[in-house]
């Protein structure tokens, strides 16, 4: 590996941790379900392509580069954006010896949000998620409304839900 092991030694002693663990793989999901989402990593590399277009044929003069070398290797970082989230979830498993992930589908409804983890959830949409950990559910309703129930969860009429996905 290119990083030698000093280089390494406080990360991986706070990985042994079970609480800082667990605290790092519901921080890393929620960056793989938002930041790093692949529909939003394409349309990133697409405007920075769309604000560069005017550029290339300098680039591609100056350089002596073909047109359809400069498409390719967008297309590459687009190819890599799509799979790089699969790749990090496998290596999560297998890293922390995660048994599976879940797809998890939610709606906000208008008079409220659902906070997954401290992080408000958008809309609506669907987060992949890993097995074993719990995961924090909280519904908070605006000013003049309260909160009725969950669907599917045990504990229905509680707002804030510990939630471990088996």
């Amino acid at each position: 590996w290119p990083s030698p092991a000093w280089s390494t030694l406080f990360i991986r002693k706070m990985l042994e941790n079970d609480s800082i663990r667990d605290v790092y793989i519901r921080k890393f999901t929620h960056y793989l379900n938002t930041t790093f989402d692949t529909t939003r990593v394409v349309n990133h590399i697409t405007k920075i392509e769309n604000s560069l277009i005017e550029e290339f044929p300098y680039h591609q003069k100056r350089w002596n580069v073909k047109p359809s070398r400069m498409d390719k290797s967008f297309e590459h970082v687009r190819e890599f954006a799509t799979q790089r989230p699969a790749y990090i979830r496998k290596f999560m498993r297998e890293k922390f010896e995660l048994d599976t992930t879940y797809s998890l589908t939610y709606k906000n409804v208008e008079n409220g949000k659902i906070i997954f983890d401290t992080y408000k959830l958008r809309d609506s949409g669907t987060h992949i998620f890993f097995s074993g950990i719990n995961y924090k559910l909280e519904a908070k309703p605006n000013i003049g409304y309260s909160f009725k129930s969950w669907n599917g969860l045990e504990n229905t009429e509680e707002r804030k839900q510990i939630i471990n996905l088996k």
